[in-house]
């Protein structure tokens, strides 16, 4: 804990010149000043400068700058400029953050209050996935990799050789950065005509580049990692108009109608990438498809009616549509390889959903509220069936196998009945009812139905206490579970081999029982003090939950979490919070060796998948001088830890060895803010004729550090650890651990 207690006293001693000159300031000294006339131009901009003590390595950034720059330099990290008419019947409004950096934004708003509003929006968001990856391919030319045919032809000849392999990579792989890149230009408008009348159009244009992990396979099943490019670009667009009527003396009708749409496209369709280990012509060059172009529309109305004696309904129906017919690219790349023709040159995908969807509130007496609600939504697939006569397999052989590719399509039913009870202001009692069925075509399962029952109370039995409690039990039930009849393999009735065991349940459509309670209070055994305690718990047990049960997949899933918040604020000028909340996940799964050919439980295995997380945060806030300078102290300390236990089940004794060892995440971060406002009189002699000139000073420690055995020993050539990979390249990118702390200090100015 030593890194909190440095970071306290670097902090005072920042501010140690400030506090000596502020306090020799009278607190209450009125100043006369002179009566201006508002310019009708208002604004708060702030500037200023960050550097490091300690910035991570560039190969440990990443995590660090998963969303955003942190870099020394310049930064304005606020402004907001307000330009008003003579008489405020136009307003223009600009402001923004983080200018100059890859995740800046701004945002302008010109309106006539009551009337019209037009705002625009730019706004970068990026995401880096990684600073420390290494790659063979040279990605030139984005959606092909490739690899100098001398290179490939030197790890063809050494693979297997752990140490000649090696040897080959260290002077052929290059550093590169993974990350992806979000612009976004948004335009609205909105006209107000009169009181009665709102429409609103809606314009999105967003553009995401870069590169992302992604991972493939050739003959032999080797996996290579490779940088799947990203150049994707959205525009999304909407309009609606909605009408509000008075019918009677408290009683209105409300009716909207709107169009949303939406257009993706992918600059690449495909990625071909030369295979490092593979064999002339046989098997060196494959290829992937990526994200196909598609569109979408949903049309939608809406409406609310207040009725007589106290109903009140809502409703909406709409209609959507969303299609994708990109070409179908070529069953194989591999010109050593004959396939059969394709059944059609594209998909002609094609999804149209209904969803309708009512409310029925009734006020019963002063204290009873009902309310009904029930929903339909159909989510059609009109894709057609294509039957494939084979595929080729890993782009270096043929599977004479027919495949059927899957459409599949669902309708879901949703009803509920809620009384609400309030007896008295202080105490509320409610409960629900409430039916959930899908009727799924070509899943698992065909048809699944849950009931759910929900009890809340909410009290405050005194002054000092306010209690919040809920408890909820569920179960749901499929009708039949049949993956061979109702989907086979991918689609194809006709074929007798499974890929999914028989005995597979899965998560989202097996039987499961749920139960679910929660409870907070608020306890204040004064005005300074507030005492907020929790606690939360769910049991989820899905299908038959004995411990030798034939049923695969998750077969328990308990959750629960406790904590407490503690504020004190002794005075209007300081106040301090402490929390602590501990997380607790346990899953319980049984699976077996054989995968899909397992017919018995000799071969099934368990395993107990357990998260535990520990979370502190200290806060502090004093305002040394009112009105004039303020001190504000965080503290966040988090530990996240993941355990697996296997354990054998069946006959044979099937468990890993060795054991998982646990997954551990620790997590600090440390913050302290000041802020001075300097004398109005010290700012005129400086000669700002603004409201407000401040200094802000800033210190950050943070570090993240984490031992997960998935990674920590991953390196682009795995041989020497798992013989299975001789003929397999990783991108090695994860590198999530860092230790920063920087300093930033920044002027305001306010007018």
């Amino acid at each position: 804990m030593r890194y909190p207690v440095a970071f306290l006293l670097s902090g005072a001693v920042l501010l140690a010149p400030v506090a000596a000159t502020s306090q020799e300031e009278k607190e209450d000294t009125e100043v006369e000043t002179e009566e201006k006339k508002d310019s009708g131009f208002h604004g708060h901009i702030d500037v200023g400068g960050r550097f490091f003590i300690k910035r991570p390595p560039h190969r440990s950034r990443a995590k660090f700058e998963e969303y955003g720059e942190i870099k020394p330099g310049v930064v304005a990290r606020t402004f907001d400029f307000i330009l008003e008419s003579k008489n405020s019947d136009t307003v223009l409004e600009l402001n923004g953050s983080n200018p100059g950096y890859n995740n800046q934004y701004y945002f302008l708003e010109l309106y006539r209050p009551g009337s019209q509003y037009l705002k625009l929006t730019w706004d970068q968001v990026p995401h880096l996935y990684s600073t420390s990856a290494r790659t063979l391919f040279d990605n030139s030319q984005p959606n092909v990799l490739t690899i100098p045919l001398a290179t490939r032809l030197q790890l063809q000849a050494a693979a297997g050789d752990a140490a000649a392999v090696n040897s080959i990579l260290a002077s052929k792989l290059r550093q590169v950065d993974i990350g992806v890149q979000r612009n976004t230009a948004k335009v609205a408008y909105r006209w107000t005509p009169d009181p009665e009348w709102d429409f609103r159009v809606n314009y999105l244009s967003e553009t995401k580049t870069g590169t992302k992990p992604m991972s493939s396979a050739i003959q032999l099943y080797n996996a290579i990692g490779l940088l799947e490019p990203i150049n994707y670009r959205t525009q999304n667009f909407s309009a609606s108009g909605q009408y509000t009527a008075t019918l009677a003396p408290g009683k209105r009708w409300n009716f909207a109608f709107s169009y949303a749409g939406s257009i993706f496209e992918n600059q690449h369709k495909t990625l071909t990438w030369d295979n490092p280990f593979g064999t002339l012509p046989f098997d060196s060059i494959a290829r992937n498809s990526l994200p196909p172009d598609n569109t979408a529309h949903r049309y939608s109305t809406t409406t609310t009616l207040d009725l007589p004696l106290d109903n009140r309904f809502a409703g909406t129906v709409s209609y959507g549509q969303m299609r994708q017919n990109e070409q179908f690219m070529p069953m194989t790349i591999n010109s050593t390889v004959v396939s059969s023709p394709l059944p059609a040159s594209s998909l002609n995908g094609a999804v149209d959903t209904l969803l309708i969807n009512g409310a029925l509130t009734t006020k019963y007496t002063k204290e009873l509220t009902g309310t009904l609600r029930y929903k339909y939504y159909d989510y059609h697939n009109k894709t057609p069936i294509l039957t494939f006569k084979d595929f080729v397999q890993l782009d270096s052989f043929t599977v004479p196998v027919i495949r059927r590719n899957l459409t599949p399509q669902y309708r879901k039913e949703n009803a509920s009945a809620e009384l609400v009870w309030r007896p008295r202001k202080n105490f509320t009692v409610g409960v629900t009812s409430a039916w959930e069925q899908y009727d799924r075509d070509r899943r698992d399962a065909d048809v699944t139905n849950e009931y759910t029952g929900k009890a809340f109370i909410d009290t405050a039995p005194t002054d000092w206490l306010r209690v919040r409690t809920s408890y909820l039990q569920a179960m749901r039930r499929y009708r039949n579970y049949d993956f061979a009849k109702y989907v086979g393999i991918p689609g194809d009735p006709f074929e007798s081999f499974l890929y999914q065991n028989m005995y597979m349940r899965k998560f989202d459509l097996a039987n499961r029982g749920r139960k679910k309670a929660e409870i907070s209070a608020e306890i204040r055994p004064d005005e300074k003090v507030a005492i907020t305690p929790s606690l939360g718990w769910r049991n989820d047990g899905y299908g038959d939950t004995s411990g030798l049960g034939g049923q695969l997949g998750l077969k328990r899933d308990i959750s629960w979490n406790a904590g407490v918040e503690v504020a004190y604020s002794p005075s209007r000028s300081a106040s301090i919070t402490v929390a602590y909340m501990f997380e607790s996940i346990r899953r319980e799964m049984v699976n077996n060796l054989l995968g899909a050919f397992g017919t018995t439980t000799d071969f099934n295995w368990g395993s107990k998948i357990s998260d535990r997380v520990h979370t502190v945060t200290v806060a502090a806030n004093v305002n040394v001088i009112p009105k004039k300078w303020d001190l504000k102290f965080a503290y966040m300390f988090s530990q996240a830890t993941s355990n697996t236990d296997t354990y054998p089940l069946g006959a044979f004794n099937v468990t890993s060895s060795p054991k998982f060892p646990d997954v551990i995440n620790r997590y600090h971060r440390a913050e302290a803010t000041s802020k001075y406002i300097l004398d109005s009189e010290l700012v005129k002699k400086l000669g700002w004729t603004g409201d407000e000139v401040s200094f802000t000073t800033r210190y950050v420690l943070e570090r993240n550090s984490i031992t997960n055995w998935h990674w920590d020993e991953m390196t682009p050539y795995m041989l020497a650890t798992d013989p299975s990979a001789f003929r397999s390249l990783f991108l090695a990118a994860i590198d999530p651990n860092y230790w920063a702390h920087f300093a930033a200090f920044s002027v305001g100015f306010k007018w």
